[in-house]
């Protein structure tokens, strides 16, 4: 019962937390979301900040069951997984009419300036999505799709910086304008197959 009321909390706290950021999203607001009396907020967190790590992991693994399962695809090449790993992000940022963008970006953007702890655990969850586009890339320089030589960690970093670079700008001009950009400019331009001038990894 109790660990199941404390993911209720971290369920609503997401949902608001994700609409109106960290410091604007009272505690008392989310335990009444989540029908939890406010005296007993302590019964689950050891302290405001627990709550906030605790926060940005669920909202980590809500953003990552949005494309996971495209990355996993048994039936794709691991470049066309790649890909529909980042439309299955772009699908759903268009359904909600560019509204939101991603959970992590939108926590690292408030809250790496003001908690360090927070600035760490955001820090070690990018990393694991730099991570993950570098196995698609790896299995992709294996099988031949990509140039043998481009560099893994480079590339997938820099394809990352370009992804929340890009949710931002579709955020902010409302348009899928910047996802298409991204699309042509990664995989039509970055990752063609072809002489590279990447270094080694």
């Amino acid at each position: 019962m109790k660990s199941q009321t404390r993911k209720t909390i971290l369920t609503q706290g997401a949902r608001l937390v994700y609409a109106k950021g960290f410091n604007h999203t009272g505690i008392g607001e989310i335990l009444k979301a989540a029908n939890v009396p406010k005296g007993s907020f302590y019964h689950y967190f050891a302290s405001k900040e627990d709550f906030g790590l605790a926060l940005i992991d669920h909202m980590a693994a809500w953003a990552a069951s949005v494309g996971d399962a495209a990355l996993h695809d048994p039936d794709a090449t691991p470049l066309t997984r790649l890909r529909n790993y980042f439309q299955a992000y772009a699908d759903r940022l268009e359904q909600n009419g560019f509204y939101g963008g991603c959970p992590v970006g939108n926590l690292c953007q408030e809250m790496s300036d003001q908690n360090e702890r927070f600035r760490q655990r955001l820090e070690s969850i990018l990393e694991q999505m730099r991570e993950k586009i570098g196995q698609c890339l790896l299995q992709a320089r294996q099988s031949g799709e990509v140039s043998p030589d481009i560099d893994i960690d480079t590339t997938a970093g820099f394809i990352l910086s370009a992804w929340q670079g890009t949710l931002l700008q579709a955020k902010a001009l409302k348009s899928a304008a910047p996802l298409a950009a991204f699309r042509q400019m990664v995989f039509d331009r970055l990752l063609k197959s072809g002489p590279s001038c990447h270094g080694q990894s």
